[in-house]
């Protein structure tokens, strides 16, 4: 049972409440808990911002999965998470292509379309956008035919940056429609919770940024929350930006530069370089 409301927790974006109740399942069951469990435990620690604890756990269910690939799957995307998390893109990297064939091999659909999603970012991230399109695409089409709702949510998610990136709002407008009515329909709150932070990205790229400033900051406490340092530091560069283009320098300042070491900590390129376009156009408005 505690077990089982480690995960609701996890799901709800309760990080904190779901690694008590993992950590109690474990002294009660003499430290010998089944796979599943100790990854949701993995996961909650992530979020916590305990990414060698998580990375630890993840790299032991890896290598005593033997033949089960489900295992062995679930504990290379949660490691190359954490890896992710620690600024080593490469080994993240390296973990989700394993993942991905691991899934393939055993014919998982969601840990396929789950690591196709992650190698998909990193491809997005380092500029990548034909790669990552592919990718999100072919999540997507393996989600549709395992009649996997959820992870169609995430793909279309996924799909809208690439779409916004290439300037087609419609499409990603279009896209972020049919995910946020799928995760409504699931009553899933980390995925609604997830889709304003990249709607507001996308308003901010189609110039409404009354809009974007609100829908990151609706999000930014549950970001916080939930642990998701990533998307955190996005929507502050975001609401930063918006605020900037809106005239309120100083609190656009602080933001971006809060947001630049945030991504700072954790090696992401892309952000910072996100944040320091933010800065200039502060020093822009400045007239520095």
């Amino acid at each position: 049972a505690l077990s089982r409301l480690s995960g609701v927790a996890l799901a709800t974006g309760d990080p904190g409440l779901a690694a008590r109740y993992a950590e109690r399942a474990a002294a009660m069951s003499g430290g010998v808990l089944p796979p599943a469990d100790r990854l949701v435990h993995a996961r909650a620690l992530l979020q916590l911002g305990r990414t060698a604890d998580a990375l630890a756990y993840a790299e032991k269910i890896s290598a005593n999965a033997g033949d089960d690939a489900l295992v062995r799957a679930d504990a290379l995307l949660v490691a190359g998470r954490a890896y992710r998390s620690a600024g080593d893109r490469n080994r993240a990297y390296t973990a989700w292509l394993e993942a991905l064939a691991a899934a393939t091999a055993a014919g998982l659909a969601g840990e396929r379309s789950e690591a196709l999603r992650r190698l998909g970012m990193v491809d997005y991230l380092a500029g990548r956008l034909a790669e990552a399109s592919d990718r999100f695409t072919e999540a997507y089409q393996i989600a549709y035919a395992d009649g996997d709702r959820r992870s169609q949510a995430w793909s279309l998610q996924d799909l809208a940056w690439v779409t916004t990136t290439r300037g087609d709002f419609a499409g990603a407008n279009e896209a972020l429609s049919r995910a946020a009515r799928t995760f409504a329909e699931l009553g899933d709150p980390v995925g609604r919770a997830w889709l304003r932070g990249t709607t507001a990205f996308v308003r901010l790229l189609s110039g409404r940024l009354a809009q974007t400033r609100r829908l990151a900051r609706v999000f930014l406490p549950f970001g916080e929350r939930s642990g998701e340092a990533w998307a955190v530091g996005t929507l502050r560069a975001v609401a930063a930006f918006a605020s900037a283009e809106l005239g309120e320098l100083a609190e656009a300042d602080g933001e971006a530069r809060h947001a630049y070491r945030d991504f700072a900590a954790a090696g992401d390129d892309w952000g910072r370089g996100l944040s320091l376009v933010v800065r200039g156009v502060v020093a822009r408005g400045l007239g520095e």
